[in-house]
């Protein structure tokens, strides 16, 4: 069974072999990602580029994922990228912007995260010395329990 589905814009299912899509969603916690930009983009111009992302129906707006965001989908059971392939097979081996501002400096950084290997940390939030593919997420409307799950660890039974 599929861990993930791809979605159109106008939010129906597609078959696994699309190669035309709006989003993944990732059937465990019902979240849709996609990718705004593949450019060297600072993290300004990455929260940007997915707030421009054509909203899905029944889905809230796009926006550039979050320091939890991008932990849920670390999966270090794996490597290169350190996600699991069937829940989210569009993800990129390379450094992703957060939206999530780092506390030593919110001005000036903001958290990234590393999906070769499922590395966190934080970077200048003008640095563009990417490639910087920035992901963006949107829940659906009506799921407060999603949502919630975003915020929860105890999802994963390796901890």
């Amino acid at each position: 069974m599929s861990k993930s589905i791809k979605i159109a814009a106008d939010g129906s299912h597609l078959p696994a072999d699309a190669t035309e899509f709006a989003g993944i969603l990732n059937l465990r916690d019902q979240i849709v990602t996609a990718y705004a930009g593949d450019k060297d983009l600072k993290q300004k111009d990455a929260e940007k580029a997915c707030a421009k992302l054509t909203q899905i129906p029944g889905y809230t707006p796009w926006e550039l994922m979050g320091d939890k965001d991008a932990e849920l989908i670390v999966d270090r059971r794996f490597y290169n990228p350190a996600v699991d392939p069937e829940e989210y097979p569009h993800i990129k081996s390379d450094w992703h912007w957060t939206r999530t501002p780092d506390a030593s400096s919110p001005a000036d950084f903001a958290w990234i995260v590393y999906f070769v290997t499922g590395g966190i940390g934080g970077n200048y939030r003008s640095s563009t010395s990417g490639p910087w593919p920035c992901a963006a997420r949107c829940p659906p409307v009506s799921s407060d329990r999603a949502f919630l799950a975003l915020f929860s660890s105890s999802h994963r039974a390796d901890g």
